[in-house]
C-alpha cells in the first residue's frame, strides 16, 4: 500500500534537508577555493565568491609540484585498486565456491584481519616493507595493499549468491576454471567489483598515514601528502589550500556518480550468508 501524499512529500523534504546539511560543507570548500585569502576571512563572509579566483587552482600546477602529486596519487590508487580487484575476487572465489581443508579457518583468519585497524599494523608492515627494500618506492604504496581482507570478504559474500548449477553446467561443457572465473563470475560480480572498486580506491587515494610512514622522497608524494605540505608553520594560504582539496576531491565524487548503481546493487545483495 502506498503512502499518504503529505507522508510521502514529508519523507522527501526530509531526506533532502538532510542531503542538503551533509552536502553542505562541500559547497562551502569550493566556493572558498574560488574566494581571495580576504574574502575568504570576511566577516560575515559570503557564501559565493565576489569574482570567481580560477587562478586559485592554475598556481598549484604553476608554483607548486601538484601535479607530481596527482599523477602519483593516480598511479597508486589505480595500480592498488585493479590489484585488490583481481586478487580479492579470486580470494572471494575460492572461499565461496571450492570445498577443501581449511577453508573455514581461512575465511575466520580474513574476519579476524577485517578487525584489526591499519594503525595497529603499521609498524609489523614497516618493518616487513623496509626488510624488502621497498622503502620509498611506490611498490611500497601499492603491494601492502593488493589484497584487503574487507574485500575477500565482500567478493565471498556476493559470490555465494551465484548459483553452482551455472559453475557446473560450465565445467561439463569442458570450461576451466580460468575460463570459469573469467567469463562468469566476473562479469556476474559486476555489482560487488564496483563497490569494492569505490571504497578501495577511496581508501588509496585519501591515504595518509602509510605514505607519511612509507615515504622521504618528495617526488614520491601523493596528493594528502601533498595538501599537508601546503600548510606553513607561519602562515597558510587558506584558499589556494581549499583548491587543493576540491581538486582531490572531484575523482572520488566522479567515481561515485559514475559506479553508485552498480553500489546499490551490491549492497542489497551481499547480505550476510554462510
Amino acid at each position: 500500500m502506498r503512502k499518504p501524499a503529505p507522508l510521502r512529500i514529508g519523507g522527501y523534504a526530509a531526506l533532502l534537508a538532510v542531503s542538503g546539511f551533509a552536502l553542505l560543507p562541500i559547497f562551502w570548500m569550493f566556493s572558498g577555493s574560488l574566494k581571495s585569502g580576504e574574502e575568504l576571512f570576511q566577516v560575515p563572509t559570503p557564501w559565493l565568491p565576489a569574482v570567481p579566483r580560477f587562478e586559485n587552482y592554475t598556481v598549484l600546477f604553476r608554483e607548486m609540484a601538484f601535479g607530481s602529486y596527482l599523477w602519483n596519487s593516480v598511479l597508486t590508487a589505480g595500480a592498488t585498486t585493479a590489484l585488490n580487484l583481481l586478487l580479492s575476487s579470486m580470494a572471494g572465489y575460492s572461499l565461496a565456491k571450492f570445498r577443501y581443508r581449511g577453508r573455514g579457518a581461512a575465511f575466520w583468519l580474513v574476519m579476524i584481519t577485517l578487525l584489526l585497524p591499519l594503525q595497529a599494523a603499521i609498524v609489523p608492515l614497516y618493518l616487513v616493507v623496509r626488510d624488502m627494500g621497498l622503502l620509498n618506492t611506490r611498490a611500497a604504496l601499492i603491494l601492502p595493499f593488493a589484497a584487503t581482507p574487507f574485500g575477500i570478504f565482500l567478493m565471498r559474500q556476493y559470490m555465494l549468491s551465484l548459483p553452482d548449477e551455472l559453475l557446473e553446467a560450465a565445467r561439463i561443457d569442458g570450461a576451466g576454471e580460468l575460463r570459469i572465473f573469467l567469463r562468469i563470475v566476473l562479469p556476474l560480480s559486476l555489482p560487488a567489483l564496483a563497490a569494492l572498486g569505490i571504497f578501495s580506491f577511496m581508501f588509496n587515494w585519501n591515504n595518509f598515514l602509510w605514505p607519511l610512514v612509507a615515504l622521504d622522497n618528495r617526488a614520491l608524494f601523493t596528493l594528502p601528502l601533498g595538501i599537508a605540505m601546503m600548510q606553513g608553520e607561519y602562515a597558510t594560504s587558506f584558499h589556494q589550500l581549499m583548491a587543493a582539496a576540491s581538486f582531490a576531491s572531484l575523482p572520488v565524487l566522479l567515481l561515485y556518480v559514475f559506479l553508485q548503481r552498480h553500489f546499490t546493487n551490491s549492497m542489497v545483495t551481499s547480505g550476510i550468508r554462510g
